[in-house]
């Protein structure tokens, strides 16, 4: 019998045999019941909703999931070149690699709540302001930029934080339930603005934008209010809007390294992606079967955000994208030397690691680092994922250009996630939620602690 004054921490005993994600996932005391898997995400429920929708419809996947559909409307209607509507993006990319850790700070200090509530309308009412205002291509660069800036707020971090703050046990799974939103998005969205622009031309569309980008607006501003810490769910989590900040992660060798190998590997496998209708096609299949090939990529990445999300949560995420990422070298070689009938196989196996690398990045961030500056620490590896992911993309142009077909792309996308599987195999065991764990129990007035932690 524990009394009132004593707090155990103890280990689920479904976790004790699973290797590195087992970390402290029960804790009781004379009055509460153990912390629970079910219980977790009862209780976080309205701030998963909240993310799925919230990251479905962030700037990001929003902007970059309608500018296909606007290509054709703005060449059109405004008399763009292609090549022009195809750099819009890269200003709101430079003004979020400018502005993405004093955001993640301000995500840190004052919570996701302020910071998305101003964010949210602020790009909403650049999207209208484009439409309305017609400006020539500068002008709309100058938006996009504008754009990049001010709804820098309203990009995923927002929301990675939020789950990566609610839950622990699950933090993988619902992690894969949340980036899941933005396969939607990418079916949706299209269709949708298609509509728009049949009705009313660019304006409309912008428009519609405008009005879409405001449906997360309420449920950030109801749901994702600052929750009291539960001291049963302390271990793995930091309830921190407006906590002390926190810049050990610095001045560790392992967040550098995770924040430079990490998107080099996404960089190449998000720029093969884009390639691969051409390179198919390249290699003799017809469009409309090219096409059908790549529509299983929406199944998918739907697919590898949930599955990996669910085995973040039983194994180490390190080992477990590894080994998906050894599946996609595999499946870059199968796409270029198959039977061009049977790319699909390939097509289908690279999208699965896709979708898990949504899941990735800010699960791994969150258990090294924890939560406390995770909005920062993000914010610096969002710079250089948007560096490479840019560059990535400029690299295998210049490869295509050179040799005048998809061999040295292939090859050389093949030894880059060749390399990160390696890397990825060697990070090493969690370490962030113990040291939070000590830290919270050295200021805790509890008069006595008994602790049953799992060797990590």
């Amino acid at each position: 019998m524990v009394s009132d004054d004593h707090l155990v921490l103890e280990v689920n005993e479904d976790w004790n045999n699973m290797s590195d994600a087992k970390g402290l996932n029960r804790i009781s005391t004379g009055h509460y019941p153990p912390v629970t898997k079910w219980g977790e995400t009862k209780k976080g429920f309205p701030t998963l909703v909240t993310a799925f929708v919230g990251y479905a419809l962030s700037m990001i996947t929003l902007t970059l999931n309608s500018l296909g559909a606007l290509t054709p409307a703005l060449e059109a209607e405004r008399g763009f070149a292609r090549s022009e509507i195809s750099s819009l993006w890269l200003f709101a990319t430079v003004a979020m690699v400018v502005t993405g850790p004093v955001a993640g700070r301000l995500i840190d200090r004052f919570g996701g709540r302020i910071v998305a509530g101003i964010s949210i309308p602020a790009f909403a009412a650049m999207l209208f302001l484009m439409g309305q205002l017609a400006p020539d291509i500068n002008g709309l660069r100058l938006m996009f930029f504008i754009m990049g800036l001010i709804g820098v707020g309203a990009i995923p971090v927002v929301y990675t934080r939020a789950i990566s703050e609610r839950f622990n046990l699950s933090r993988g799974l619902a992690m894969g339930i949340m980036a899941a939103g933005a396969g939607l998005t990418t079916m949706i969205i299209p269709t949708v603005l298609t509509l728009a622009i049949q009705q009313g031309g660019v304006a409309q569309a912008f428009t519609t934008l405008a009005v879409i980008a405001l449906i997360p607006l309420p449920l950030v501003l109801v749901f994702f209010r600052p929750q009291a810490a539960d001291p049963r769910e302390a271990a793995g989590k930091t309830h921190t809007a407006g906590a002390k900040r926190d810049l050990s992660a610095l001045k560790r060798p392992l967040f550098w390294t995770i924040t430079m190998i990490v998107p080099l590997v996404c960089g190449f496998t998000s720029a093969l992606l884009v390639n691969y209708y051409p390179l198919l096609t390249d290699r003799g299949m017809k469009p409309l079967q090219a096409a059908a090939t790549l529509g299983v990529l929406g199944v998918a990445t739907l697919l590898g955000r949930l599955c990996s999300g669910y085995l973040f949560d039983r194994f180490h995420a390190g080992k477990v994208a590894g080994i998906m990422h050894l599946f996609a070298a595999a499946a870059i070689l199968w796409t270029w030397l198959a039977p061009v009938d049977f790319a699909a196989i390939g097509v289908f196996v690279f999208g699965v690691v896709i979708g898990a690398e949504a899941d990735f990045a800010g699960f791994i961030m969150s258990r090294y680092f924890g939560v406390a500056s995770f909005g920062f620490n993000f914010g610096i590896f969002y710079v250089f994922y948007a560096l490479f992911a840019g560059g990535s993309q400029l690299v295998i142009g210049q490869l295509y250009a050179i040799g005048k077909s998809y061999s040295l792309p292939i090859w050389t996308s093949f030894f880059v996630v060749l390399g990160g599987v390696i890397f990825l195999l060697l990070l090493p065991r969690y370490q962030k939620a113990e040291e939070e764990l000590g830290e919270m129990l050295e200021d805790s007035s509890t008069p006595a602690v008994t602790e049953h932690a799992s060797k990590q």
